[in-house]
């Protein structure tokens, strides 16, 4: 959602005035009106996106409203936990609390990115996208910490979900180094499209195919196979399960962008455009995870707290 920034210049190369004049008289001596008339008439036209005239105005306000929502949600949440004195042992869900706050919290500083450009240099573009996708793996791995049983010989109520938190930052690493502020100190916060980060992309998919699908999906079959019962109270599998939910399309989105820039796939204007639309939307409905998350399981936390009296 962040690839619709006001730039106060277009980010093509612009050639100095004298380097147009050195390349002028080459021009001429190499070249004739008719060969330019040819020339131009066989370059394809130009792809054009709508996504941001139609979609980017909205941006920015969704995402203060989103941090916001999430914010108090959060809030309401982490009081909750403190006034259920049985739920203090729930690391998991803390840190999990935690995470949405520190991803809804981040979201207007993308929003004044997208408004304004990015004026807060490229090291804390860097550290916001760590942030933002840290967010993202932490909960993604206590999400099914939460549905697996933990073992006798495992560590510590308390230390495996902080292990998992810490580890999920870990894994954003990737998605940090590849987000900066492009060329020439442009004010924008964007993924950039260099040779020399392809490594570094590949890895952070795999990265989030790992966290993101074949983690849950291992989980449920394992679930479904060793029939787990959860000890103790946790949110319901609806809740449990909605987090992925709500991410699963972006990660499709990537995987598909990422096959088209590597001309894996029949690059198309037609293609181009549903792919803009479907990377934007698709990441504006795993947003919604900071506002429904807290919520839904704020009101099972006071349903529990109800029932335990």
């Amino acid at each position: 959602m962040g690839n619709c920034v006001n730039m106060d210049r277009s980010p093509s190369h612009v050639l100095e005035s004298a380097d147009f004049a050195d390349l002028l008289p080459t021009w001429t001596d190499y070249y004739t009106y008719e060969d330019t008339t040819l020339a131009d008439s066989a370059l394809p036209a130009p792809c054009y996106s709508t996504f941001c005239s139609s979609v980017g105005g909205a941006i920015p306000t969704f995402l203060v409203v989103a941090g916001t929502l999430g914010i108090l949600g959060s809030l309401a949440l982490a009081i909750a936990l403190v006034m259920c004195f049985r739920l203090w042992e729930q690391t998991g869900l803390i840190l999990t609390t935690l995470s949405t706050a520190l991803f809804a919290t981040i979201l207007p500083f993308f929003a004044a990115g997208i408004s304004w450009g990015w004026t807060f240099g490229d090291g804390l573009c860097q550290a916001a996208q760590a942030m933002k996708y840290g967010c993202q793996f932490a909960q993604g791995l206590l999400v099914a910490a939460c549905v697996c049983p933990m073992p006798k010989a495992a560590l510590p109520g308390c230390l495996l979900p902080l292990v998992l938190w810490v580890t999920g930052f870990l894994l954003a690493i990737p998605a940090a180094v590849i987000h900066g502020t492009g060329k020439d100190g442009e004010a924008i916060c964007a993924l950039r499209q260099a040779p020399e980060l392809l490594w570094w992309s590949l890895t952070h998919i795999i990265f989030w195919i790992a966290v993101f699908y074949i983690l849950p999906v291992g989980v449920a079959l394992a679930k479904v196979a060793l029939k787990w019962e959860r000890a103790g109270w946790h949110p319901p599998a609806v809740i449990t399960w909605l987090f992925y939910l709500l991410w699963a399309p972006y990660g499709v989105a990537l995987i598909l962008d990422k096959l088209l820039q590597m001309n894996l796939l029949t690059h198309t204007c037609s293609l181009q455009e549903h792919l803009s639309y479907f990377l934007g939307l698709s990441e504006g409905l795993g947003v919604l995870h900071c506002i429904l998350c807290p919520f839904l399981v704020l009101g099972m936390v006071i349903r529990h707290r109800r029932a335990a009296q």
